[in-house]
């Protein structure tokens, strides 16, 4: 009986090592922390004099470097956000349709409908399928260069 019972508690015994090894690295990351609070909160008694009348750093010009900060990142994320325009692609089940009226005609193939819109220059003049053959990035009509190209719903 005793080899059964050494099999059945040999399985709570690594759970348990395992647990303490978890512990440790836990612990050791939590001291790692609170020397880095410690660390932090020493530079800024430094800055603000310690409790002191005399601040090196006084609250108004802390106040206007964060709001200098605050601006910076809220421009900066403005303008990354302007910048990472994509093209919006038609669904995978796409299929061109050919156009009924000489308005609505692409351009280049003049089979299919027009589908595709191109920024900056805001013209609706190809087909998607045209729209991804023109090697040179500009745009058909005006030949401004192309920033994005978006899949339009025509019904």
């Amino acid at each position: 009986m005793l080899g059964l019972e050494v099999v059945a508690v040999v399985p709570f015994f690594v759970a348990a090592w395992k647990l303490s090894q978890k512990v440790n690295e836990q612990r050791a990351l939590i001291e790692q922390h609170e020397s880095l609070i410690t660390q932090q909160q020493e530079v800024l008694q430094t800055l603000t004099g310690g409790g002191s009348g005399t601040s090196v750093v006084s609250s108004k010009t802390l106040a206007v470097v964060s709001v200098l900060v605050a601006a910076t990142v809220t421009a900066r994320y403005t303008y990354q956000a302007t910048q990472i325009r994509r093209n919006v692609p038609p669904p995978p089940n796409y299929e061109p349709r050919p156009a009924v009226f000489d308005a609505e005609e692409c351009i280049i193939c003049m089979a299919n409908s027009k589908d595709t819109f191109f920024s900056p220059c805001q013209h609706f003049s190809t087909c998607w399928p045209c729209s991804q053959k023109l090697l040179n990035k500009q745009c058909p009509t005006c030949r401004q260069k192309i920033e994005f190209t978006q899949f339009l719903y025509v019904s």
